[in-house]
Protein backbone atom coordinates (compact mmCIF):
# COMPACT_ATOMS: atom_id res chain seq x y z
CA UNK A 1 0.00 0.00 0.00
CA UNK A 2 1.74 3.07 -0.97
CA UNK A 3 1.29 6.36 -1.50
CA UNK A 4 -0.28 8.26 -4.19
CA UNK A 5 0.38 11.63 -4.93
CA UNK A 6 -2.89 13.20 -6.63
CA UNK A 7 -6.21 12.21 -5.04
CA UNK A 8 -8.25 12.68 -8.28
CA UNK A 9 -8.38 8.91 -10.09
CA UNK A 10 -5.90 5.39 -10.03
CA UNK A 11 -2.54 6.47 -10.91
CA UNK A 12 0.41 4.26 -11.58
CA UNK A 13 3.43 5.36 -9.61
CA UNK A 14 6.68 3.66 -10.69
CA UNK A 15 9.06 2.06 -7.95
CA UNK A 16 12.29 1.49 -10.16
CA UNK A 17 13.32 -0.58 -12.57
CA UNK A 18 16.07 -3.52 -13.47
CA UNK A 19 18.75 -4.80 -16.18
CA UNK A 20 17.90 -7.94 -17.48
CA UNK A 21 20.22 -9.76 -19.74
CA UNK A 22 20.14 -12.90 -21.80
CA UNK A 23 21.98 -14.72 -23.54
CA UNK A 24 21.94 -17.91 -25.99
CA UNK A 25 23.79 -21.07 -26.50
CA UNK A 26 25.93 -18.82 -29.62
CA UNK A 27 27.34 -16.79 -26.71
CA UNK A 28 24.78 -13.97 -28.39
CA UNK A 29 23.54 -11.24 -25.74
CA UNK A 30 20.83 -8.94 -25.67
CA UNK A 31 20.28 -6.47 -22.55
CA UNK A 32 17.17 -5.30 -21.89
CA UNK A 33 15.25 -3.09 -19.05
CA UNK A 34 11.86 -4.17 -16.89
CA UNK A 35 9.68 -1.57 -15.25
CA UNK A 36 8.10 -1.91 -12.32
CA UNK A 37 4.88 -0.17 -11.78
CA UNK A 38 2.30 0.17 -8.98
CA UNK A 39 -1.30 1.10 -9.80
CA UNK A 40 -3.37 2.13 -7.41
CA UNK A 41 -7.08 1.40 -6.54
CA UNK A 42 -9.50 3.66 -5.97
CA UNK A 43 -12.99 3.08 -4.23
CA UNK A 44 -16.53 2.70 -5.57
CA UNK A 45 -19.78 3.72 -4.04
CA UNK A 46 -23.48 2.57 -5.06
CA UNK A 47 -26.86 4.02 -3.30
CA UNK A 48 -29.73 2.83 -3.32
CA UNK A 49 -33.21 4.43 -2.23
CA UNK A 50 -34.82 3.64 1.35
CA UNK A 51 -38.15 3.56 -0.13
CA UNK A 52 -40.13 3.35 3.02
CA UNK A 53 -38.27 6.54 4.66
CA UNK A 54 -40.53 9.42 4.07
CA UNK A 55 -40.86 13.03 4.28
CA UNK A 56 -44.31 14.28 4.65
CA UNK A 57 -45.49 17.90 5.46
CA UNK A 58 -49.10 19.23 6.14
CA UNK A 59 -49.71 22.78 4.82
CA UNK A 60 -51.74 23.22 8.32
CA UNK A 61 -50.30 26.28 10.00
CA UNK A 62 -49.86 28.55 11.67
CA UNK A 63 -46.26 29.18 10.45
CA UNK A 64 -43.33 28.21 12.14
CA UNK A 65 -39.75 29.33 12.36
CA UNK A 66 -38.18 28.58 8.90
CA UNK A 67 -34.72 26.88 9.24
CA UNK A 68 -33.64 25.89 5.70
CA UNK A 69 -31.23 28.70 4.40
CA UNK A 70 -32.32 29.57 0.37
CA UNK A 71 -31.18 31.77 -1.75
CA UNK A 72 -34.46 32.73 -3.18
CA UNK A 73 -37.33 34.76 -0.83
CA UNK A 74 -39.23 32.45 0.85
CA UNK A 75 -43.13 32.70 -0.19
CA UNK A 76 -45.16 33.98 2.87
CA UNK A 77 -48.59 32.53 2.15
CA UNK A 78 -51.43 35.27 3.05
CA UNK A 79 -53.68 32.65 3.88
CA UNK A 80 -52.01 31.19 6.49
CA UNK A 81 -50.87 33.38 9.81
CA UNK A 82 -47.60 34.54 10.19
CA UNK A 83 -44.36 33.65 8.72
CA UNK A 84 -42.36 31.46 7.51
CA UNK A 85 -43.27 27.62 6.96
CA UNK A 86 -46.69 26.12 6.75
CA UNK A 87 -45.55 22.82 6.84
CA UNK A 88 -42.39 21.17 7.58
CA UNK A 89 -41.43 17.55 7.98
CA UNK A 90 -37.81 15.33 8.72
CA UNK A 91 -37.81 11.83 7.54
CA UNK A 92 -37.13 9.32 10.42
CA UNK A 93 -34.02 8.17 8.88
CA UNK A 94 -31.24 8.17 5.91
CA UNK A 95 -33.20 8.34 2.61
CA UNK A 96 -30.78 6.39 0.51
CA UNK A 97 -28.34 3.48 1.74
CA UNK A 98 -25.55 3.18 -0.32
CA UNK A 99 -22.59 0.65 -0.21
CA UNK A 100 -19.04 1.26 -0.93
CA UNK A 101 -15.78 -0.67 -0.99
CA UNK A 102 -12.50 1.39 -0.36
CA UNK A 103 -10.07 -1.24 -1.76
CA UNK A 104 -6.18 -1.86 -0.58
CA UNK A 105 -6.07 1.91 0.71
CA UNK A 106 -9.02 1.46 3.48
CA UNK A 107 -11.41 4.27 4.13
CA UNK A 108 -10.71 8.11 4.55
CA UNK A 109 -13.18 10.79 5.60
CA UNK A 110 -16.74 9.82 6.17
CA UNK A 111 -19.36 9.05 3.19
CA UNK A 112 -21.02 12.24 2.47
CA UNK A 113 -24.79 12.92 1.00
CA UNK A 114 -26.16 15.23 -1.35
CA UNK A 115 -29.24 16.04 -3.12
CA UNK A 116 -29.81 16.90 -6.91
CA UNK A 117 -31.92 17.93 -9.47
CA UNK A 118 -32.45 15.38 -12.22
CA UNK A 119 -35.61 16.98 -14.19
CA UNK A 120 -36.57 20.66 -13.03
CA UNK A 121 -40.14 20.23 -13.23
CA UNK A 122 -41.53 19.33 -10.76
CA UNK A 123 -45.31 18.43 -11.74
CA UNK A 124 -46.65 20.50 -8.33
CA UNK A 125 -48.00 24.08 -8.59
CA UNK A 126 -49.77 26.76 -6.53
CA UNK A 127 -53.20 26.52 -5.44
CA UNK A 128 -54.05 29.19 -8.30
CA UNK A 129 -52.25 26.48 -10.84
CA UNK A 130 -48.64 28.49 -11.13
CA UNK A 131 -45.78 25.84 -12.01
CA UNK A 132 -43.25 25.34 -9.63
CA UNK A 133 -39.69 24.59 -11.33
CA UNK A 134 -37.10 22.28 -9.29
CA UNK A 135 -33.72 24.65 -8.68
CA UNK A 136 -30.03 23.78 -6.82
CA UNK A 137 -29.48 26.37 -4.77
CA UNK A 138 -25.83 25.35 -2.95
CA UNK A 139 -26.59 22.06 -0.82
CA UNK A 140 -30.51 22.88 -1.09
CA UNK A 141 -33.28 22.15 -3.14
CA UNK A 142 -35.98 25.09 -4.05
CA UNK A 143 -39.00 24.38 -5.08
CA UNK A 144 -39.03 27.59 -7.56
CA UNK A 145 -42.34 29.55 -8.41
CA UNK A 146 -42.91 30.19 -12.45
CA UNK A 147 -44.78 33.21 -12.84
CA UNK A 148 -47.45 35.19 -11.07
CA UNK A 149 -47.32 36.96 -7.68
CA UNK A 150 -44.93 34.93 -6.66
CA UNK A 151 -42.61 34.69 -9.25
CA UNK A 152 -39.07 33.77 -8.34
CA UNK A 153 -39.85 33.11 -4.78
CA UNK A 154 -39.58 29.50 -2.92
CA UNK A 155 -42.66 27.49 -2.40
CA UNK A 156 -40.57 24.92 -0.95
CA UNK A 157 -37.04 24.17 0.06
CA UNK A 158 -35.78 20.42 0.71
CA UNK A 159 -32.26 20.14 2.78
CA UNK A 160 -30.46 16.49 3.15
CA UNK A 161 -27.94 16.24 6.15
CA UNK A 162 -24.51 15.32 4.46
CA UNK A 163 -23.55 12.89 7.21
CA UNK A 164 -27.13 11.56 8.04
CA UNK A 165 -28.79 11.26 5.41
CA UNK A 166 -31.91 12.46 6.78
CA UNK A 167 -34.16 14.89 4.72
CA UNK A 168 -35.80 18.13 6.28
CA UNK A 169 -38.53 19.84 4.11
CA UNK A 170 -40.48 23.01 3.95
CA UNK A 171 -43.36 24.46 2.50
CA UNK A 172 -43.74 28.01 2.40
CA UNK A 173 -46.95 28.35 -0.26
CA UNK A 174 -50.14 26.37 -0.50
CA UNK A 175 -50.13 24.33 -3.50
CA UNK A 176 -52.94 22.51 -5.49
CA UNK A 177 -54.31 19.55 -4.43
CA UNK A 178 -56.73 18.54 -7.33
CA UNK A 179 -59.23 15.95 -5.45
CA UNK A 180 -61.68 17.56 -3.29
CA UNK A 181 -63.01 14.67 -1.79
CA UNK A 182 -59.63 13.83 -0.18
CA UNK A 183 -59.04 16.19 2.57
CA UNK A 184 -55.86 14.98 3.21
CA UNK A 185 -54.81 14.15 -0.27
CA UNK A 186 -50.67 14.19 -0.51
CA UNK A 187 -48.84 15.51 -3.89
CA UNK A 188 -45.70 14.09 -4.55
CA UNK A 189 -42.61 15.23 -7.01
CA UNK A 190 -42.13 14.17 -10.36
CA UNK A 191 -40.31 10.55 -10.77
CA UNK A 192 -36.95 11.16 -11.29
CA UNK A 193 -36.70 14.73 -10.76
CA UNK A 194 -34.29 14.77 -7.45
CA UNK A 195 -32.16 12.28 -6.87
CA UNK A 196 -29.32 11.54 -3.88
CA UNK A 197 -25.91 10.95 -4.33
CA UNK A 198 -23.09 9.59 -1.85
CA UNK A 199 -19.78 10.70 -2.28
CA UNK A 200 -17.06 8.37 -0.52
CA UNK A 201 -13.09 8.60 -0.14
CA UNK A 202 -10.34 6.05 0.65
CA UNK A 203 -7.44 7.06 3.06
CA UNK A 204 -5.17 8.48 0.42
CA UNK A 205 -7.83 10.97 -0.35
CA UNK A 206 -9.42 9.75 -3.53
CA UNK A 207 -13.08 10.28 -4.37
CA UNK A 208 -15.80 8.12 -5.65
CA UNK A 209 -19.55 9.70 -6.18
CA UNK A 210 -22.31 7.50 -7.05
CA UNK A 211 -25.09 7.74 -9.51
CA UNK A 212 -27.87 9.59 -7.98
CA UNK A 213 -30.60 7.31 -6.54
CA UNK A 214 -33.96 8.42 -7.52
CA UNK A 215 -36.04 9.63 -4.00
CA UNK A 216 -39.10 12.11 -5.22
CA UNK A 217 -41.69 9.68 -4.06
CA UNK A 218 -40.48 10.04 -0.47
CA UNK A 219 -41.30 13.61 -0.54
CA UNK A 220 -44.53 14.50 -0.54
CA UNK A 221 -47.09 17.35 0.68
CA UNK A 222 -50.51 16.69 2.50
CA UNK A 223 -53.48 18.73 2.04
CA UNK A 224 -55.41 20.51 4.99
CA UNK A 225 -59.03 21.62 4.86
CA UNK A 226 -61.33 23.58 6.36
CA UNK A 227 -62.95 23.00 9.76
CA UNK A 228 -66.75 22.24 10.61
CA UNK A 229 -68.33 24.54 13.13
CA UNK A 230 -71.33 24.95 14.62
CA UNK A 231 -72.60 28.88 15.54
CA UNK A 232 -73.92 28.85 18.90
CA UNK A 233 -75.18 32.92 18.27
CA UNK A 234 -77.59 34.39 16.35
CA UNK A 235 -77.65 37.88 15.82
CA UNK A 236 -80.69 38.61 14.14
CA UNK A 237 -82.75 42.12 13.16
CA UNK A 238 -86.19 43.20 12.34
CA UNK A 239 -89.10 46.27 12.60
CA UNK A 240 -88.62 45.84 16.23
CA UNK A 241 -84.79 46.35 16.74
CA UNK A 242 -82.17 43.65 16.94
CA UNK A 243 -81.88 40.21 18.77
CA UNK A 244 -79.56 37.66 19.80
CA UNK A 245 -80.57 34.42 20.75
CA UNK A 246 -78.44 31.23 20.96
CA UNK A 247 -78.97 28.44 18.32
CA UNK A 248 -79.81 25.42 19.31
CA UNK A 249 -77.54 22.11 18.32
Amino acid sequence: NLPHQLALAAQTQSIGHAIVEALDNDGNTATGQVFVDVKDDVPSVTVTAAAATTAVAEESGPSVAATITTSSVKGDDPNVAGSGAIGKAVSASAVATYNATYGADGQGVAPSYALTVTTVLSNLTLTDGTAINLVKEGDVIVGKVAAGTFINQAAFAIAINPSTGVVTIEQYLSLKHPNANNADEPVTLAANSIGVTVTVTDSDGDPATSTPADISGQISFEDDAPGAFTPTIANVTNAAGPATAPIAA
